[in-house]
Order: structure tokens, then sequence, then C-alpha cells
């Protein structure tokens, strides 16, 4: 399914920090930079530096709430903004071709865990990425609530992220703590969005960048 931003916060959002550096962007595309719920929103612009809280950083489509600031906004985040479905979706896809499993956290480099650096990486902990990090191509849904970490170097990320703390057990799940991301250091890291690795955008089927052909019909001409 679909992701509503290049980074999604599902539940009430307890920090975020981003970085300082120029270099340090998050590009929705033509979703938003970064999707919150329960006014989750206030908390991330709180946390951006303030020569940085500008589209240029914080960038997206149509819906962002201003056209010079921050693509950030409290919005439905359908699926992802209900514990359950996240979880049964986890669970549904977690033994899947192209999807990495991580039954804990993830500390240091994701290539450790996840030697492609591509696909669907489902984190049943916190991620806390140190020094610079492979260009990630995918989707990282981290369900233990913090996406916290330093560095960065040329880190470039191009698909989602997903961050939320999910806790209890199947058909009662809550978010049972805060979500948080707090990103520090210096450094080109970038976060865009790209529906080619998700479930792409059936309105705007260029959008990723990807063109697929379907064969229709097949006539044969003889001359």
């Amino acid at each position: 399914p679909d992701l509503p931003a290049a980074l999604t916060l599902g539940g009430t959002v307890g920090s975020f920090t981003g970085k300082n550096s120029k270099n340090f962007k998050i590009n929705g595309q033509n979703k938003l930079a970064i999707a919150t719920m329960n006014s989750g929103a206030s908390t991330v612009l709180a946390g951006i530096p303030n020569n940085r809280e500008t589209s240029e950083h914080y960038s997206g489509g149509a819906n962002c709430p201003s056209a010079s600031g921050a693509c950030v906004k409290d919005t439905d985040l359908g699926l992802w903004g209900d514990p359950n479905q996240v979880m049964a979706l986890a669970d549904s896809i977690r033994n899947a071709q192209g999807v990495t499993y991580i039954d804990g956290s993830v500390t240091g480099k994701l290539e450790t865990y996840v030697p492609s650096c591509a696909g669907i990486v489902i984190i049943r902990g916190n991620y806390s990425p140190t020094g610079n990090q492979c260009d990630f191509k995918g989707a990282l849904l981290i369900l233990g609530g913090s996406f916290n970490g330093s560095g960065g170097g040329n880190t470039a990320i191009r698909g989602a992220i997903y961050v939320a703390n999910i806790q209890g057990s199947p058909g009662a799940y809550t978010f049972g703590g805060n979500a948080s991301a707090n990103l520090s250091g210096g450094g080109n890291m970038t976060i865009t969005y790209d529906s080619s690795f998700l479930g792409g955008d059936p309105n705007n089927p260029l959008m990723s960048g990807t063109q697929k052909t379907t064969i229709l019909a097949w006539n044969e001409i003889i001359l």
C-alpha cells in the first residue's frame, strides 16, 4: 500500500530533529515530505532548524500547507493510521521475496542486516543509523518507534519510511508510545519519495519515473 509521504510518523510524535545541513532534504514528490496524525505536525515543525523550514528542504506536492514552507502536515494516514492493519500487512508479507524482516533493533550500518540495501525492510524494533549508510531503495517500516541517528554523509534513501511504536498482540495492537525521528550531524542525506518502490500511483503512472508497457492486443498484418 502507498504511503502518504516520504516520511510518515504513526501515532503520537514524541520528538523530531532535522539536520541543520543545507544538503539535508526530504522530498515528497507528489506526496507530503512528512505526514503525521494526532497534531504531530507542530512537534515536527518545532524540531526543524529555523533556517531550514522551507519547501527547498521539505518539499512536496499540491497538498502541502504552503508554497514556501516545509511540507509537513497532519493528515489521514489511511491503513498506516491503524496499528492492527499495519501489523496484519507486516505479518502477511514478512516471508515474501524481496522482504527483510528483522525481529529487533538495527544499530549502525543497514547493509549489515540488508546486504542488497533494497526492498521492503520491516524492523520490529528501532533503527539507529550511524555514519554513512548505503543508498537504500525501497520501503523502511520501523515499528519500534524510533528512527534516531547521527552522521549520514551522502546517504540517499529513495522510496519511503514509516515510523511508529506498535505494541500489543494480534487484533489488539495499539500505538503504544511516541514515535520519534531525530537526525543530527552533517552531510548530504536525502529522503525522496518514489512510488515505483511502493504501490505506485494509478492516477499518475509517470510520477515514479518508471514506465511500464502492457500488450493489450496483437494483430498480425500480412503484406
